[in-house]
């Protein structure tokens, strides 16, 4: 268990230290407290063949990690893989996040399609090189990571409320919104950019979406790509 110590203003590091546990590990983020840093500081750290994330006011599942873990040794070609969240604190319900490397692959064309605390995902995937989170997305830097993962792997979601996910008031993606929709919009460009596709048009009319659609739907035909994929 590795504790990255984000500029905490609490008794984190006190906690962490007086554990007597060689299995844990805390460092302290000494460079600029973002969260891509910190993430990549983990990451670095890290010396497993999976890496596991999660958040340190959610809550994973007993069996999680297990059911993870024998997912990717069972596909060795998928890099990534997610589970549903169930939300608590402000808010109870249900993520369902979409299933099947193609509906994901096309899901992600317009938004995070995985739970970021809920990912585990191989460690090496560049070549057996380590590929970590990209500081300049960093109010999106888990969408922006998975978008290079599935450029090499297969992606996948298990259909399991396996993590449990905190919201509140104050949490950053609810009081940085529109900064992380602004990132997001760059990378579905990106996107889009990289596979050469038209992308849709910006605060389209209902004609202008289901012309878009149209064209969209045509395209991935000619091209072969998300051929098990639901368009919606």
């Amino acid at each position: 268990l590795i504790v990255i110590d984000n500029a905490s203003t609490d008794d984190t590091a006190e906690a962490c230290l007086s554990i007597r546990d060689s299995r844990i590990r805390y460092a302290l983020n000494r460079g600029v407290p973002t969260i891509a840093g910190t993430l990549t500081l983990g990451i670095d750290i890290a010396q497993g063949e999976y890496v596991a994330r999660i958040d340190s006011d959610d809550l994973a599942q007993p069996e999680r990690l297990a059911t993870q873990v024998a997912f990717l040794d069972e596909n060795p070609w998928t890099g990534l893989v997610g589970t549903w969240l169930e939300t608590f604190g402000d808010r109870h319900t249900t993520w369902r996040y979409p299933t099947g490397k193609d509906q994901i692959r096309i899901s992600m064309l317009f938004g995070n399609p995985f739970g970021h605390p809920s990912v585990m995902f191989r460690a090496n995937w560049f070549d057996g090189q380590k590929g970590f989170y990209d500081s300049n997305f960093d109010l999106a830097e888990d969408f922006e990571f998975w978008t290079r993962i599935c450029e090499k792997w297969d992606c996948e979601n298990i259909p399991e409320s396996l993590t449990r996910y905190r919201i509140h008031r104050g949490q950053s993606t609810q009081t940085l919104y529109n900064e992380r929709e602004e990132q997001v919009k760059r990378i579905v460009m990106r996107q889009f950019e990289r596979i050469g596709a038209k992308p849709p048009p910006p605060n389209p009319t209902k004609k202008q979406l289901n012309s878009w659609w149209c064209y969209f739907e045509e395209w991935c035909e000619l091209n072969g790509l998300f051929a098990g994929a639901e368009f919606s």
